[in-house]
Parts: C-alpha cells; structure tokens; sequence
C-alpha cells in the first residue's frame, strides 16, 4: 500500500472514531423515555416564551428528571385542550393542575409546589371579599375548568350571578383586567403568583389584590391510559421529591420567581 493510501485510511479511521464518539450522548440520550407533557403558558409557573427563564415549575422538573431515565418535552396550549390531551393519551402528562381541575388523572404522593388563588379588582374599589354572600351582587371573572365549585357553590349555582367565563389561555389575565376597568365586571380571580408577575412585568398600579380563598397543591399529573408508565413515573418523582423540596436549590428557585403563598382571608 502506498503512503497516499495509507494516509486516506488513516484519515477515513480517525473520522469513523470521532462520529463515534460524537454519538454516543446522542444514543445515551434516544436510550431515555420521552415524556410528552401538555401545560399552559403560565409564568412564572411556566414561561413558555422564556429559555433562560421557563418557570419555577419547569426549573423543579429539570432538577428532577436530571441524570433520570427520562427526558421531557412540553408544549403549550389552551388548559381545556391540555387536559384534554392528557386524559385521552396523547400527551403523557399534565403540567400543572390541582387535583380538582382533573380528578381523573393519576398523581404521585409528593406535590410540585402550590399556588394560592386570589380575587383582584380595581385599586380604588372598596368592596372586600368575606363570604359566598358577597359575591352575589358582583359580577366576577373565572377561568374555564377552574377548581372552585365547592368554594363558590352558592355563587355558581345562583340563577343570574352575572358572571364572565373564560377560556384560559395566555390573555387571560389581560382580557379580565380589561373587563374590570371597563366596570364590566367587578373581580376575577386567578392565582396570585401568575397575576402579580402579570402587573409587575406591565407596571399595573390600578389593579390590587383583594382576599384569597383557596390553596392548592400543584402536580404533574399521569395520563390514565399509560398505565405501566403511570406508576414508573410517581414512584421515580415521589423519591427524587421528599429530598428534593428541603434543598437550598428549591428554596433558590421559589426566591428567583419571586414565588409566595400567603395565608388564606387577608383582607386587601
């Protein structure tokens, strides 16, 4: 064999070796199981419009799902069609609902995080939320597939309770503040978190928070048909969870979010 030759070989053997190399993160990483997950784009729970930024809930999963047998894809959408997906089986899982937004579900032991859902109204408005009692002669703004009737029975089962229904989508919060300065509709209520980051990223003064009624615990929640997965998946995140919450990385996680759940009632 001439010299050429055996330079071309040479060359063709060190090129094989280093496509080698190159793939062997990427079959490390074909070897995980894909877990398609539907949310909604709901900062600061989820970012979706942010990379560097995504969420304190999606911070919590990538910490999680680190050096895991599993790698996650999330995509946005409306939270109807989200749950939707999820309780049919096209998407594996649910990022993020209480358990009362979908029951049907199937969830680990150890929750995510929380979220506190609040009234909101106009800053110069001195009606004070106390009771169901009080809100029959407002018109208020909930979200479509919310997670309030037992707590607003009364109002919600009322004949003419003058209430607006929306879809939640990533104008939302937007839509119900228009509503209220418009004076088309008195309150809304939402989750404190996603509302407060809401008016501080759009320096809204003329909106403030009124009491807030209900604390939930936030899931990723299973579809029901991927049963053998369904119970991988929790045992897995139920183990990584009761280490992972008392951290200083989890604690530094909230604190980047600016993340609080404060006591139910307040007034104002």
């Amino acid at each position: 064999m001439d010299i050429a030759k055996c330079h071309r070989v040479f060359k063709k053997a060190l090129l094989t070796l280093s496509l080698s190399t190159c793939i062997l993160p990427v079959a490390s990483a074909e070897d995980k199981t894909l877990l398609k997950i539907s949310a909604i784009d709901w900062c600061p729970q989820i970012c979706a419009q942010d990379s560097e930024n995504p969420g304190y809930l999606v911070e919590i999963l990538q910490n999680l799902f680190k050096d895991s047998p599993y790698i996650f894809d999330i995509k946005i959408y409306p939270w109807s069609r989200a749950i939707s997906l999820v309780r049919f089986g096209s998407a594996q899982a649910l990022l993020s609902p209480s358990k009362e937004e979908a029951p049907d579900l199937y969830y680990h032991q150890v929750p995510l995080s929380y979220q506190v859902h609040c009234f909101f109204k106009s800053a110069d408005d001195s009606w004070v939320y106390k009771s169901d009692d009080s809100l029959l002669s407002k018109k208020i703004i909930i979200y479509q597939d919310h997670s309030y009737g037992n707590i607003l029975k009364e109002y919600l089962s009322a004949e003419r309770n003058g209430m607006f229904l929306l879809p939640y989508n990533d104008g939302y919060i937007e839509q119900a503040i228009n509503l209220v300065r418009a004076k088309r509709a008195d309150t809304f209520l939402f989750t404190l978190n996603s509302v407060t980051h809401y008016l501080i990223n759009n320096k809204i003064t003329d909106i403030k928070r009124d009491t807030c009624i209900k604390k939930d615990e936030l899931w990723l929640a299973l579809s029901p048909m991927h049963t053998g997965l369904n119970k991988q998946v929790t045992e897995f995140l139920d183990r990584k969870l009761v280490g992972f919450i008392k951290t200083k990385e989890y604690r530094a996680i909230l604190k980047k979010y600016h993340v609080s759940f404060p006591d139910l009632n307040p007034q104002g």
